[in-house]
């Protein structure tokens, strides 16, 4: 999402973790007797000593399993891109006291992304996602056309689900071995939350808000 090459760092990642990567869905999560932390995938259930729950928009499926509370709902969100001309075009985020808040950033050569807090209302999870991406285009498309003086023809867009009213924030919940992470826009902090979640996760810790915003030791 952004100006993040997701797919770059996933292949990245994967690469580095090897054979340590196990790709395959996970349906249940479960603590047993002895306080051993269960997942159940589509291999069987295995036993850990400490599990990090950071699913996405199935975290608080998984979460409420072994009694962990996550904000259930969700949001639809979409982000479209149009074509420019020139160059100079590269990245912001504007919060206009009357009218759209948006965030834009460059694409790729004559490129431009636009995404909006588009009206809740119109991207509430009920609606469902086609009818929350054709209001959103909507709305994207007049605010392009009339804020940015740009064709409001689509090239691309890319959807992905929210948690509304969290904004960029992010909490952390455990119960015994299995400690959850939610938020949004998380892959932001992707590089600060791995150190985190790891050094929480061997020694049975739960990390703060705080602890992420103290400076490192040199």
């Amino acid at each position: 999402m952004g100006v993040v090459d997701v797919d770059a760092v996933r292949a990245h990642l994967t690469a580095r973790a090897g054979h340590a990567v196990v790709h395959e869905p996970v349906y249940a999560l479960g603590i047993s007797a002895a306080g051993a932390a269960t997942v159940t995938g589509a291999s069987g259930a295995t036993e850990f000593d400490a599990v990090v729950l950071a699913a996405g928009a199935s975290t608080s499926h998984l979460a409420a399993q072994v009694d962990i509370y996550t904000p259930p709902l969700l949001a639809h969100h979409v982000r479209f891109t149009f074509a420019v001309e020139g160059s100079g075009w590269h990245s912001w985020i504007d919060k206009p006291a009357d009218g759209l808040s948006t965030y834009q950033h460059e694409a790729g050569p004559g490129r431009w992304a636009v995404g909006g807090q588009v009206d809740p209302a119109a991207t509430a999870w009920e609606n469902g996602r086609e009818s929350a991406v054709a209001a959103s285009r909507q709305v994207i498309s007049d605010y392009v056309a009339k804020a940015l003086k740009v064709r409001p023809e689509i090239l691309d867009s890319l959807y992905c689900t929210t948690v509304p009213l969290l904004g960029d924030g992010v909490e952390f919940r455990r119960n015994g071995p299995i400690l959850a992470v939610d938020g949004d826009n998380l892959m932001k902090l992707a590089p600060v939350l791995g150190d985190e979640l790891a050094a929480a996760a061997a020694a049975g810790g739960t990390p703060s808000v705080d602890s992420l915003a103290e400076p490192g030791e040199d």
